[in-house]
């Protein structure tokens, strides 16, 4: 009867142990990034990578959708990315367990084309599940722009750092006025 009794309290320690750290993972804000570079596939040569934008996720239920126009000497891309956290009936609870990116590339001139899709990509989230990309490139001739989407925890040791939650800004909105 005992070693039901202490088996049965290293259970109910591990359960609320894992649904803090669940909570924690939860709490703190995501950030995202969208970064390009160039190349040249016939000389196998690019330029560096450039960040086209950064924002934070910080609205679990409604996650976040962004649109980015890039422009090059001669080109003009628009850039849409969308992040979801899956498995709904979680996502409620305020506790999701997937994260899901989105990343459509194209150049302006080809917005109303029907054949350019987004790639996607999606891991399973919890506390220090650290950064998960995807990414995509516009041929046009020799050049390939490519565009890269990154999500990160903020925690992880290469990871995108993380803005403030609507929340906080909030606060410290009122507390000066």
């Amino acid at each position: 009867m005992r070693w039901f009794s202490g088996r049965a309290l290293l259970m109910l320690a591990a359960t609320v142990l894992g649904s803090a750290i669940s909570t924690v993972a939860q709490r703190n804000l995501d950030v995202c990034r969208v970064a390009t570079d160039t190349w040249s596939i016939s000389g196998g040569y690019g330029t560096g990578i450039y960040e086209v934008g950064k924002f934070p996720v910080d609205d679990i239920e409604e996650g976040a959708r962004k649109s980015f126009r890039y422009e090059t000497d001669k080109q003009i891309f628009i850039v849409d990315v969308e992040i979801e956290y899956g498995d709904y009936d979680d996502v409620e609870k305020g506790k999701p367990s997937r994260i899901m990116l989105s990343l459509l590339a194209r150049r302006a001139e080809d917005e109303k084309e029907k054949s350019v899709l987004p790639v996607e990509s999606w891991t399973t989230y919890r506390h220090k599940w650290g950064t998960v990309s995807v990414s995509t490139h516009v041929t046009k001739g020799d050049i390939a722009q490519h565009f890269d989407l990154m999500c990160s925890d903020g925690i992880s040791k290469f990871g995108v750092k993380r803005g403030e939650p609507k929340w906080l800004k909030k606060a410290k909105e009122k507390r000066e006025n």
